[in-house]
């Protein structure tokens, strides 16, 4: 039971922030101004050449654990 309790409480603390964080990603108000759906800032990410020169870095590196762990093995 305490176990259970455990991964609710977890799940709530994780959960909670990330869905904050999604749904406030769609706001284009100004700060202390009512929500306002838009998605000009996540064109403004799509659109930047910063976004996807991050994305080639971060598939670059995470394709490099599973070469070193097959080198490491062989």
């Amino acid at each position: 039971m305490l176990g259970a309790l455990l991964i609710v409480a977890v799940a709530l603390v994780t959960l909670v922030p990330v869905a904050y964080v999604l749904v406030s990603s769609f706001n284009t108000a100004q700060p202390y101004q009512p929500f306002t759906f838009g998605l000009d800032g996540w064109i403004d990410v799509i659109a930047s050449t910063k976004t996807w020169g991050s994305v080639l870095a971060t598939l670059i590196l995470a394709l490099r654990v599973p070469i070193a762990i097959a080198v490491a093995f062989v």
